[in-house]
């Protein structure tokens, strides 16, 4: 008996200490309901104004024992600062004679007895009794943490049998931000900003629409696009702590906005092309091309293949009809130009016929196939009246004025041989011998031609009674009839009002409109050969 008390008389004073420290450590938490939590660190602690701060041990804890309640809660948290931030405490736990479990995570709840901690190790949970209500902290980085907060930062709980001792506030795990997408041929490039922590991240786990799609050591990363969806992307920085890794709340949605704003402008597509579809009726069918030639480039650019190829085929259609109504509406009117415009009326007619049923179109180039037919036969009439009538006329001279035998007949109503006249007219105009072929058109033509050379109706009226294949050489030799009397054959002035008449060929202006294109580029030709 006196050795084994010889044995404990030999522990060293500084052992039986620690050992008494750790027993008012552990009796200062076995106390009853706890306050609002505080995290103070040593440097807050010893800045404060405490009479009890400064106070042995021993004289704290017979306090401690003597103080009502508000005096013990204060002693209690007085005896627990101290005890954890004193030199000689930090020094036992260096040494080992105090052995706190180290626990890493994050704390998912905090009341008034208890912290649960998440532990990011083994993906689970862990309660740890609060006996204080000022929990002595470790915090390098200055982190303004409350009971509120707490759960922002990675942490490190110091405990001895599951009671909080010390809580070290290691880091605060940033999320990314500045999420921005970039579009590569059929992929999406996706890059953000490393995130402003005190701690950098070893990497980050990408998300797609919310599911996890990668991860990646770099801010950036190169994912598949979605056709005709506009996905969704977010990122959270992984970091270590501890032994094992834990993820910072996701930052901020970043929604592929080059595909949404194509999604969009494809619903507006099929809405506008809903819209022509629609109006393609005999009410509306011009609201319906005009809607139609507004948005050409824009539907080729966002419809479905299907789609574009119906409403290319309504291009095409309204372009039959456009030309057949350009030719229609020409000044001044005539049936060479009307019967051009049927036959665009009748491609386009064909072009209707090949489209789909649901885009029925044909009844537009059958109302302008009507509508021209009728004025062409109406030209025919009044041309056929006006023949008539200077047929009655002519007929009329003829046997009232019967020429003496000494007189000359009339110049107008000579008798001649017509087909001879038209070849040695024609043989005259393609050697440019325009005098001559004026004078042998004159021979068949002198009402038509007399006609020709007077201003308004009667000029019209003279043109289309000629024949179409010798309209555009008498209109030619006439006018430059008229240039050589007004000039007095002055052939340089010719020749420049010449340019001004080949001006108003090529643009199809005054008669030369009635004109076909072909007849027009031979006199063209001859002007530019006049003189020459």
């Amino acid at each position: 008996m006196k050795n084994k008390i010889r044995k404990i008389a030999k522990i060293p004073t500084i052992w039986l200490g620690k050992v008494l420290l750790l027993g008012l450590f552990l009796t200062g938490l076995n106390t009853a309901s706890v306050f609002a939590v505080d995290f103070i660190t040593k440097a807050e602690f010893e800045a404060e104004k405490s009479t009890y701060k400064d106070y042995p041990f021993k004289i704290l804890f017979k306090k401690l024992a003597e103080g009502d309640a508000a005096e013990k809660r204060i002693i209690r948290n007085t005896i627990i600062l101290k005890q954890a931030f004193d030199r000689n405490m930090q020094e036992k736990i260096k040494g080992g004679v105090i052995n706190y479990k180290e626990t890493f995570g994050i704390v998912k709840e905090s009341g008034q007895d208890h912290l649960k901690l998440w532990i990011p190790k083994n993906d689970s949970t862990a309660d740890f009794y609060v006996g204080i209500d000022r929990i002595p902290t470790i915090n390098e980085h200055n982190y303004q943490v409350t009971e509120s907060n707490i759960g922002k930062y990675a942490v490190v709980i110091y405990s001895l049998d599951d009671r909080i001792y010390q809580i070290k506030i290691s880091f605060q795990p940033a999320s990314p931000a500045g999420l921005i997408v970039k579009r590569e041929v059929g992929k999406n490039i996706v890059s953000w900003n490393q995130p402003a922590a005190d701690q950098k991240p070893v990497g980050y786990k990408f998300f797609i629409n919310e599911e996890p799609f990668e991860r990646v050591d770099k801010p950036i990363i190169k994912v598949p696009r979605t056709i005709g969806q506009a996905d969704e992307y977010y990122v959270k920085a992984i970091y270590k702590h501890g032994d094992s890794f834990i993820e910072s709340d996701a930052s901020d949605i970043q929604i592929d906005e080059i595909t949404a704003k194509e999604v969009q402008q494809e619903v507006l597509a099929w809405e506008t092309y809903d819209r022509i579809i629609t109006a393609l009726n005999p009410s509306q069918w011009q609201d319906a091309e005009k809607l139609l030639y507004d948005n050409q480039q824009f539907l080729s650019e966002h419809l479905d293949a299907e789609r574009k190829q119906k409403t290319a085929g309504l291009v095409a259609f309204f372009t039959e009809i456009d030309e057949g109504d350009r030719l229609g509406t020409a000044t001044p009117e005539s049936v060479q130009n009307l019967e051009s415009a049927l036959m665009f009326y009748q491609r386009a007619e064909t072009k209707a016929n090949s489209m789909p049923a649901a885009i029925d179109v044909v009844f537009i180039p059958r109302l302008k196939t009507a509508e021209t037919q009728g004025r062409i036969a109406k030209l025919n009439a009044v041309e056929k009246e006006f023949v008539a009538a200077r047929n009655a006329k002519a007929a009329t001279i003829t046997t009232s004025k019967a020429p003496e035998p000494s007189e000359k007949p009339e110049p107008i109503e000579k008798i001649v041989d017509r087909d001879t006249e038209i070849k040695v007219a024609m043989k005259d105009f393609k050697t440019r011998d325009y005098v001559s072929a004026l004078n042998h058109f004159e021979n068949i033509y002198s009402s038509q031609i007399a006609n020709l050379k007077q201003p308004g109706d009667k000029s019209i009226r003279g043109l289309l009674s000629l024949p179409l294949k010798h309209r555009a050489e008498v209109i030619f030799l006439i006018e430059l009839d008229r240039l050589r009397k007004e000039n007095n054959n002055d052939e340089e002035l010719i020749k420049q009002r010449l340019e001004m008449i080949y001006e108003n060929i090529d643009n199809g202006e005054g008669l030369w409109s009635i004109i076909p294109e072909s007849k027009r580029k031979l006199i063209k030709r001859h002007i530019e050969k006049y003189g020459t």
